[in-house]
């Protein structure tokens, strides 16, 4: 289990836009054309064609072999390849996507004031904790806590099926949360520094070996 990012802060190669916009899907075309702002365009087509390439690269097909499916609550996969799962979000700069055997769940956040009214849906002890923490501290584990929760939700595949206080986030270590209802996965923050955490969700074993690795816009390319 991996967390690949790409950070978008920058000029992008020249041409590389529109060579990866023309090998996408339709749909997400579309998408594009919709996004308000250039950077939301950037976020929105690095989403499909950042798992895209990781797929070709782990499993060894062209990118037309991928075909993008959903399941009941959204959670999109690649059809044929049960052996390969993933899972993207972003947030300000950040593209960031999680590819594991088995079902991952990625989240981050950052870059604006902490919502601290989205933590009154949380489970009552994750509330407490959060009430209790003075500022900067509380804004830093507000958004731990809201990765980690949104995480299991994503590696669930359950969307907005789930309720953020249907389930209880333990601390389990520095970086670390257990699932309360859940024990054999677990929470794993990375990137905090930065001011974007990211939270990776999915087995307990595979999640404890993850890394994080962070790649160049310019490094996604597909075989012409």
């Amino acid at each position: 289990m991996e967390i690949y990012a790409l950070r978008l802060d920058g000029p992008l190669p020249p041409g590389w836009f529109a060579a990866c916009l023309a090998r996408a899907p339709e749909e997400r075309r579309a998408r594009v054309a919709r996004a308000r702002t250039q950077q939301a365009a950037r976020r929105c087509l690095l989403g499909e064609m950042l798992p895209r390439w990781l797929a070709c690269a782990a499993l060894g097909v062209p990118d037309r072999a991928l075909q993008t499916e959903k399941g009941p609550a959204g959670k999109p996969f690649f059809a044929g390849w049960p052996g390969f799962h993933y899972n993207v979000s972003h947030a300000g700069d950040w593209v960031v996507c999680a590819v594991g055997e088995s079902p991952v769940g990625v989240d981050i956040e950052g870059g604006r004031r902490a919502p601290l009214r989205v933590a009154s849906r949380f489970a009552p002890p994750e509330r407490e904790a959060i009430l209790a923490a003075e500022e900067p501290a509380q804004a830093a584990l507000f958004f731990r806590y809201w990765t980690a929760k949104e995480s299991y939700v994503k590696y669930l595949g359950r969307g907005l099926t789930l309720s953020l206080d249907a389930f209880t986030l333990l601390p389990d270590g520095p970086d670390c949360f257990a699932v309360e209802e859940d024990p054999a996965c677990a929470v794993r923050i990375f990137h905090e520094a930065e001011g974007f955490p990211a939270a990776l969700c999915g087995a307990r074993e595979a999640v404890a070996r993850a890394r994080w690795t962070q790649l160049r816009p310019g490094q996604i390319v597909f075989p012409t």
